[in-house]
């Protein structure tokens, strides 16, 4: 069960590191523009890619933690 738990756990770290990876690529294609001050396309694909960024980090630390406390917390099951 823990194999499957620690697989279940890499997949899930991949997949959000890849989203990571693509919302900072965005970030750095639209790094000149404000989503502020420039229009609607350009300015809200900005606002996307770093509320992307944002919460693809709070997922990772999710998926870890939860994983990983998974993991460890073998021995404090009920009998």
């Amino acid at each position: 069960n823990d194999a499957w738990q620690a697989a279940l756990m890499a997949a899930g770290v991949v997949c959000v590191l890849a989203a990571e990876a693509a919302a900072v690529a965005v970030l750095r294609r639209t790094r000149g523009a404000s989503y502020a001050a420039d229009g609607p396309p350009l300015g809200r694909i900005r606002f996307f890619a770093i509320a992307a960024a944002v919460a693809n980090a709070v997922f990772l630390m999710i998926v870890l933690l939860s994983g990983l406390g998974a993991l460890a917390g073998a021995v404090c099951r009920q009998a």
